[in-house]
């Protein structure tokens, strides 16, 4: 395919940086697919809706892994572009006619006749003839009719050239598929220099790009500092080395740093540790709105090293060794909130790349503290159940127009599950209502241990809850909706006495847009369904019996 765009590019006259971004894109178009499950790319038959969304993500999430390197010639033009149509119905920017730039314009074409010729999972290979009848009829509506004549008219050559490269690159053993022949060919040292170049900054790009989608997703929603410092630890840990991991807290009145989320050695030691502001590492980012990284001196006089954050607790067992550090401050636009500070052995010191790493987890952590503080000065009142701690529904009202929005621009779809427990009234009759309280604030808990840190559960009413799920289509929502059930039912639930209780639960589903663009529309569906298998299940049906209109009464959802 590569033999196929270049020349075509070479024909067409385009420029030297232009046909060194075709020869790049060529080999790249596609390493945003890396951020596709594997079972998409290789389905030997047609994709669902949800599949269709995942695969058409692609495109941009290969952008964002190239804009880490520095290519002289302009490369990700070709690769966010290459799934546009002349007509403005493809994708991601839906860009039409001569807005697609013309490297694009040229690999769509080359890469369509390539994958034509091809063997597939999906399909067998077509004969030249039956594919340049597809691409001449997609000419002026998904290709640029002047690449499609030039296409035409130059096949045997195209052919020619690639049946010569690929002679030069056979040997008489079995090839690696890691890397091309060292042939003297200019094409394939091209192909060679670019893997060994880029390969290992790819795979780190796109692990730190997951890892910062997974902390930003978690801390947009969270209103527990804890719980959302629990789930961004383990996800910096992909992406900077520490030992200890400490978030510090600004006490203005005091004027101090105050520990408040740790995590990793010496945990209980350093919950108690507080920092004047100005000084050592942290105190100097937080006045100075900086991020810095350093070893603690050996010889002060000297001056070879950095104040350490732990420089009185040295002599304490499991903190001696921890002389590396990397702090970053937390701010609310010119508001110090605190400071994020990651410490490590001095044989495994930063460097200055863990800067920028550390600042863009930061603005995240920061989110997180923002939120927490804003929702623990309302305890009890607009947007927290008091019970369970878990988001109410004002909360999911509020916040609920936001997650359509986000599905709509991101292109990804949106699921919500409805949960009730079976005959509660009972529970509370056997046991006392506060039990019944106690029952419920671990069946909170447990319905947060299914899920991932960009879900959000909430109190919807007395004993029924509502879980949107962000990214989430039909198919996977069936498959979460079981696993939750069955971690319920197979839950030993504590009443008073340390007594086991057992409970039961009916769910229902709705997918955002299948089944409803407004919150009440997609309630509206979850509800019926629920309580069609809450019916299946007292006759003892299967929960998946029908989906029939429920016309009975609701509770009274938590304000």
């Amino acid at each position: 395919m590569q033999a196929y765009a270049v020349e075509l590019g070479r024909i067409l006259e385009i420029s030297d940086a232009e046909l060194e971004a075709l020869k790049a894109g060529s080999l790249l178009h596609d390493v945003g697919k890396l951020a596709v499950p594997e079972h998409i790319l290789c389905k030997p038959g047609p994709l669902t809706p949800e599949e269709t969304e995942k695969m058409r993500i692609h495109p941009k999430i290969g952008v964002e892994i190239l804009e880490t390197i520095n290519f002289p010639f302009p490369l990700t033009e070709v690769v966010r572009s290459h799934h546009e149509k002349w007509d403005g119905t493809g994708y991601p920017d839906r860009l039409k006619g001569e807005e697609i730039p013309i490297t694009a314009r040229i690999l769509s074409v080359a890469d369509c006749y390539d994958a034509l010729t091809s063997d597939r999972p999906y399909r067998k290979p077509l004969s030249r003839e039956e594919a340049l009848k597809y691409v001449r009829g997609e000419a002026g509506t998904s290709f640029d009719p002047a690449v499609v004549d030039v296409l035409v008219a130059h096949l045997d050559r195209l052919h020619a050239l690639a049946d010569e490269i690929n002679r030069s690159q056979e040997t008489a053993s079995a090839p690696d598929k890691r890397r091309l022949s060292k042939g003297g060919d200019p094409l394939t040292r091209d192909v060679n220099l670019l893997r060994e170049s880029i390969l290992e900054r790819i795979y780190s790009a796109q692990t730190e790009l997951l890892a910062l989608y997974e902390i930003a997703q978690s801390t947009a929603r969270s209103l527990h500092l804890d719980e959302a410092m629990g789930f961004i630890a383990g996800k910096i840990a992909h992406l900077l080395h520490y030992r200890c991991l400490v978030l510090y807290l600004h006490d203005p009145e005091r004027k101090v740093l105050s520990a408040r989320s740790v995590h990793g050695v010496q945990s209980p030691r350093l919950a108690r540790h507080t920092l004047r502001l100005g000084s050592r590492m942290s105190g100097w980012a937080a006045v100075h709105l900086m991020p810095i990284h350093g070893v603690a001196h050996k010889d002060p006089v000297l001056r070879e090293g950095g104040r350490s954050d732990l420089e009185d607790l040295v002599s304490e067992k499991g903190l001696e060794n921890l002389e590396s550090s990397i702090v970053a401050p937390l701010v609310d636009g010119d508001a110090l909130l605190g400071v994020l500070a990651l410490y490590d052995v001095r044989e495994r010191p930063y460097e200055d790349d863990n800067l920028r790493v550390i600042s863009i987890v930061a603005k995240h952590v920061a989110t997180a503290v923002k939120n927490a503080l804003q929702f623990g000065a309302r305890e009890g009142s607009a947007l927290v159940d008091p019970l369970t701690r878990l988001p109410n529904a004002r909360y999911l009202f509020v916040s609920f127009e936001e997650e359509i929005a986000r599905a709509m621009r991101q292109q990804v779809p949106l699921s919500i599950i409805e949960l009730d427990v079976d005959s509660f009234n009972e529970v509370n009759d056997r046991h006392g209502h506060a039990a019944g309280d106690r029952i419920l604030r671990q069946l909170a808990r447990a319905i947060r241990r299914q899920l991932r840190g960009c879900d959000t559960c909430v109190r919807y009413a007395a004993d029924e809850f509502i879980v949107t799920l962000p990214g989430v289509g039909k198919q996977e929502v069936a498959r979460l909706r079981a696993r939750i059930q069955e971690a319920i039912e197979s839950h030993k639930f504590v009443v008073h006495g340390g007594k086991p209780a057992q409970l039961s639960v009916s769910m229902g589903t709705a997918s955002f847009p299948e089944d409803g663009k407004t919150l009440d529309a997609l309630i509206a569906v979850a509800d019926a369904r629920m309580y069609d298998a809450k019916t299946a299940r007292r006759k003892g049906q299967p929960d998946e019996a029908g989906y029939q209109r429920f016309t009975g009464r609701r509770n009274t959802p938590v304000n």
